[in-house]
């Protein structure tokens, strides 16, 4: 409906927000991004344009533009303003900024004490911090917020996980892919059942996790990451031969993956090649190394 608006006239800033909107929400970020620029050229108020243009620039890991274009000064009504905050928080966690990060948090929770994103934030950092157990309450005070937060229960099977309790974290991110209508990016979509077929395969549920990841495959056939869980499958099946070319898609993609070089020089170990595994655990200490 946006782009018929826009055929009959260019300069209509409403249908470049809501074809930025769409495009944002269909897992299209750089096509977001671009119209949203056009809304904000139309006319369009920055209280408007601010918070999904901060969302483009996220999902695009552009942290320090974000930055740059959403001021902690920004004026506008309590919760856009807290929304701003809560994407500054993300921008300076992802730039590993964390002292401000949390400032930015608690500044948006000042505005809006139910900002569930800003919790989920605070939890972030809490984990990063190593502290599982205020993690665990920001997690608990968000779902008390919002029971159906996608992004707290997917910190909270996240949390399990991390504790290696893999049966709990297969159940939080079963429930969060049971939800009629989440209110996710489909980036988020794809990491989450990323992270269930990681966990079921963990406690060798392997038809369910090949099932997840076949789903991921056609979800996005160009990211290497499904491809290197498809080859943990097939290595815990005892398919060898097929686990190289998986992994030989993911190393042709990412040629540094530290995961997929140590997994190539198992399945080669295992199939008696142990030149070529040497070859490959040593590319492994070389990465460390230059890292």
């Amino acid at each position: 409906e946006a782009k018929k608006v826009l055929q009959h006239d260019t300069k209509n800033g409403p249908a470049w927000l809501l074809l930025g909107r769409a495009s944002l929400m269909l897992g299209n970020p750089k096509d977001a991004l671009s119209d949203l620029q056009n809304a904000q050229a139309n006319g369009v108020p920055e209280a408007e344009w601010a918070v999904p243009m901060g969302e483009v620039l996220l999902v695009t890991q552009q942290y320090d533009k974000l930055l740059k274009i959403l001021s902690p000064d920004h004026q506008a009504d309590p919760q856009t303003t807290a929304n701003i905050q809560r994407l500054r928080g993300d921008a300076q966690r992802g730039l590993k900024q964390f002292d401000q990060a949390e400032q930015s948090y608690k500044a948006a929770l000042a505005l809006d004490p139910k900002n569930t994103h800003s919790l989920v934030g605070l939890a972030k950092l809490a984990s990063i911090a190593n502290d599982p157990d205020s993690a665990g309450k920001y997690v608990q005070q968000a779902l008390a917020a919002s029971p159906e937060s996608p992004q707290a229960w997917v910190v909270k099977g996240d949390l399990a996980f991390d504790a290696h309790q893999f049966s709990a974290a297969e159940s939080d991110y079963q429930k969060v892919l049971g939800f009629k209508k989440p209110d996710w990016l489909p980036q988020e979509h794809f990491y989450t059942l990323a992270r269930l077929a990681n966990a079921q395969a963990q406690q060798n549920h392997l038809e369910p996790a090949l099932s997840s990841i076949q789903t991921l495959e056609k979800m996005s056939p160009d990211q290497p990451y499904p491809h290197y869980l498809h080859a943990v499958v097939l290595y815990k099946q005892g398919h060898l031969d097929d686990a190289v070319s998986q992994l030989q898609q993911v190393l042709k993609g990412s040629p540094n993956s530290e995961q997929a070089q140590m997994l190539m020089g198992a399945v080669n170990y295992a199939q008696g090649n142990y030149a070529q595994a040497e070859m490959y655990l040593s590319n492994v200490m070389g990465i460390n190394r230059n890292n």
